[in-house]
Order: C-alpha cells, then structure tokens, then sequence
C-alpha cells in the first residue's frame, strides 16, 4: 500500500525528464502520480514538445486528497494531458468517478462507455482495470471508443494492495 508521498518539485522533475529525452530518448513516456496541477501542466508541455512519442498517463485513485485539490488536478489533466494521451489507464470506479460525474443509467458504465468519455478530450485507447464482475472476477479491458480491443478475466483475491494501475501503465509503456 501507499504509506506516503512526497512530492517532488516541477523543477526537479521537468529537468528530469528533459535530460532523459535529449540524452537517451524515449520510445514511449509514462505518467503516473504526478501530485499536482503544476506538474500535470509542466509534463503536458513536455510531452507537446515530444509529440511523436506515445503518451500513456495512469489517473492514480485520488480519493484520499482534498476536493479543491482533486478538482484542481483531475481540471488540468482534462485540459492539458489528455488531448496529448495516446492511452489513458485507470481503474473503473476512479475513470468512471472523474470521466463520468454525472452518470445516471441503472447499469454501471461499460470499458467502452469510458473509453469514448476519454475520446472527448482526445484520447484514442483506454485500459479500464479492476471492472467489477460477477462471481467474485474483475476484469481490465483495452478500448476505443467503438471496440473493446482486448479484455483478462481475473479471479478478485482477498487482499488489500495499491498500485496495479501504475503496474499495468508501465508493463502496457514497455
């Protein structure tokens, strides 16, 4: 589980990225938790700058900060991060809580419904993990906003663990 986060500066994290891309390069750039508006704002830009590099940002569960800061954060990721996203991973109670405020269909929203949310600011592919199923299974699917591409049925087992997003968004980068 997460037991803390400490943020790093916009600075520190854009001088980061900067040296990586002009002395390595990158076939593609993942985003994780990046704790704030600024650092939502200060990557978008650098993944402009880098436009021909696939993009694939993971939405982490911000349920445990502050509304104003959700709200902040989840605004900036909307208007500057997703129109540059070649996918978009998340889970689907925090996809559908964000992407899908005001959802009011008896049935919970699909992948797809998700998936086309996420087209609305650009966003061509979606992975939705942890979809609730019947029986005690979840499942995570690939979507565009007219197909799901490719879906893993998974058994839910009894333990409590964060990060499979972040896990799934850097295995999906690689």
């Amino acid at each position: 589980g997460v037991h803390g986060l400490s943020p790093a500066s916009t600075n520190f994290i854009v001088k980061q990225a900067e040296a990586v891309l002009s002395d390595i390069g990158a076939d593609t750039v993942k985003t994780g938790m990046l704790y704030s508006a600024e650092n939502v704002s200060a990557i978008a830009e650098l993944a402009s700058d880098y436009s021909d590099i696939p993009l694939v940002a993971y939405m982490p569960d911000l349920s445990w900060w502050q509304e104003d800061q959700i709200d902040l954060y989840q605004d900036a990721f909307n208007e500057l991060l997703l129109p540059l996203t070649t996918v978009l991973v998340g889970n689907h109670s925090t996809l559908c809580r964000w992407l899908l405020p005001d959802w009011s269909a008896e049935r919970s929203p699909t992948a797809r419904d998700i998936a086309r949310a996420a087209d609305a600011y650009g966003v061509p592919y979606t992975l939705v993990t942890g979809i609730p199923m019947p029986d005690q299974f979840i499942d995570n699917a690939l979507c565009s906003p007219t197909a799901v591409l490719c879906s893993n049925k998974f058994e839910r087992f009894e333990a409590v663990f964060s990060g499979a997003g972040d896990t799934l968004s850097a295995a999906l980068a690689a």
